[in-house]
């Protein structure tokens, strides 16, 4: 079981651009957090309830721009590639069953 799990885990690193996705996500959010919070003046080790939202917020949104990014089969970054002309003619085809 662990040994699938593990050729599974190797298998989305080798073939897809996810753990780049998943390493620049966490780069933003932690970036613009940081900036939100010295911005409005919370300081970072004394975050209240109302502060944390606001941060927290910000963090997410920022990391949208990166499942655009994942998601733009024209950006070769990381992300859903696009498809070859003979793969497109394949899936445009239709089968008579």
């Amino acid at each position: 079981m662990y040994a699938d799990l593990k050729a599974w885990i190797q298998g989305i690193k080798d073939n897809t651009g996810l753990d780049e996705a998943i390493v620049e996500f966490f780069r933003t959010f932690v970036t613009v957090s940081m900036s939100v919070a010295l911005g409005l003046g919370i300081p970072l080790l004394d975050i209240s309830g109302g502060d944390f939202r606001t941060v927290l917020s910000a963090g997410l949104a920022s990391g949208l721009q990166v499942l655009v990014k994942y998601l733009d089969p024209k950006n070769t970054a990381f992300g859903i590639k696009e498809k070859a002309p003979e793969d497109k003619e394949t899936a445009e085809r239709q089968f008579d069953i």
